[in-house]
Formats: structure tokens, sequence, C-alpha cells
């Protein structure tokens, strides 16, 4: 299995013109949709206004704080969603993706500098391009090149070549503008990787995928949240009308 994944990522890594934008924010830069380091990506916008409902991406409407509306005129921030402190305090201050992915104050219409009260998420918004929030044109990055280094990495670490596994996590973290670490034991590796891959895929729809693949899920939760989950929850319940359907489909254990 590892020696499968490693050769995939390293097959897209060696034969396909992909690379890492020099600044982690290039890659949420509007005019900057399908570049170098979006490998597959979900497609948001108007089809310059041949599509009218629904097609626009609600990034900025969901992960803005709605005082940017209140206060500074940035259109329809609800502010639905955001940042745990726990996560964000897992980013060091010389980190480039701190400021580059999370919001925590901003500039009201009259001058005042408001501190926000929360940790929002402000990656997705593209002030050049969109300067007003709301509605956006913004992809939503399924896979991107960073990515496929870190599976590359942790694949290799898996099969005992922890010198590659650091050199490919490395590149990922020196992007960020952050130091060399390495690791020599599968378990501080998987440490390793579970921190960066959380730092570089805020709100990508990536963490609870890693938390669960690596067993992590059940202390994670308690450190971000307090909250307790069990094993059960590694797996989602399968849907009660699907059960109604087909009678012989047996419900996940725990639900």
């Amino acid at each position: 299995m590892y020696e499968q994944a490693s050769q995939a990522a390293l097959d897209v890594i060696n034969n396909h013109p992909y690379g890492l934008w020099e600044d982690f924010s290039d890659n949420f830069r509007i005019p900057n949709r399908g570049g170098k380091e979006s490998i597959f990506s979900v497609g948001f916008g108007t089809g310059g206004g041949a599509i009218s409902f629904w097609e626009v991406g609600q990034f900025n409407v969901r992960l803005l704080p709605s005082r940017l509306s209140s206060e500074a005129g940035i259109t329809n921030a609800q502010g639905w969603q955001y940042a745990t402190n726990d996560l964000y305090e897992t980013f060091a201050d010389t980190d480039e993706r701190k400021e580059a992915t999370f919001l925590t104050q901003f500039v009201a219409n009259d001058g005042s500098n408001v501190i926000l009260d929360r940790v929002w998420i402000d990656k997705y918004w593209d002030r050049t391009a969109e300067p007003n929030g709301g509605d956006s044109n913004q992809d939503f990055p399924v896979i991107r090149y960073a990515d496929v280094l870190l599976v590359y990495a942790e694949a290799q670490a898996r099969l005992g070549n922890f010198g590659v596994a650091n050199d490919y996590l490395n590149m990922v973290r020196e992007r960020a503008g952050l130091g060399e670490i390495s690791a020599t034991n599968m378990e501080d590796f998987i440490d390793l990787i579970l921190e960066e891959r959380g730092r570089e895929f805020v709100a990508e729809g990536q963490r609870w995928f890693d938390l669960t693949r690596l067993g992590r899920l059940e202390e994670a939760v308690m450190e971000a949240k307090g909250v307790s989950v069990s094993s059960h929850h590694y797996l989602f319940p399968i849907p009660q009308r699907e059960r109604d359907v087909n009678p012989n489909l047996p419900q996940n254990d725990g639900y």
C-alpha cells in the first residue's frame, strides 16, 4: 500500500507540471485558479453571467465575521464557522501561513481598529479581486501539490526512508518560512506530519480524514474542544433512509 502511494505521488512530482507557489497565499488568488499548485479543485463562479443561482462560492459568507459587514461594509459576512484557539496557537509567529490564513482584527469604516473575540479564517478572501467579499469565484482545493509532497513524505516514512521523508516534509515548511525538522521513527513522524498538514490545509476538508486515518481522533478532539469521542466516531452512521430501502444493510457500531 505504501509502495503504491509513494509511486503514485512520485509520478506526479516528477512527470507533471506542478509546483509550489513561492507565496502560500498565491494559492487563493482568483487569477491563479487552476494554477501550478492546483491538481484538482471544485470550481465556482457564474460562467461569465451564464449561471445565476448558487454556483458562486460561499467561502466569504461562511468564514468571515459578521462584524465585517456591520462595521466595514463587507457584503453578507455571516461567520458561521471559525477556527479554534488550539489550531491558531499551533502556528509559530514566523509561519507565513498564519497571517495568510487567519483574521483576528480589521480596520472599521470609522478608522478604528477592531479586535475580534474569535479567530476567523480569511484565506479564501482575495481582497484585490473581490474587495467587497460576499459571493466568490474562488475555487475549493481538493488536491494541491503540497498535499502530494506530504503524501510522498508520509509514504517514505512508512517505508523506513526517514531521510527522504524529512526532505519532502521540509519542502512545505520552507515555503512557509520555517526551519527544517526531522524524525527518525514513525511515531515522531506522525506527530510532525499531522501538525504540518493541520497548518497547511486549514478549512480545506482534510483534517477529519487525517485524524481518523492516523488514529489520533480522540486525542485531537479532546485537546482542541474538550469533547470526548470514541472509536465508533471513526465512521459516520449509515443513513436510515438507505437502511429503509435495503433492510439487509446493517448500521455501523455505536449508532
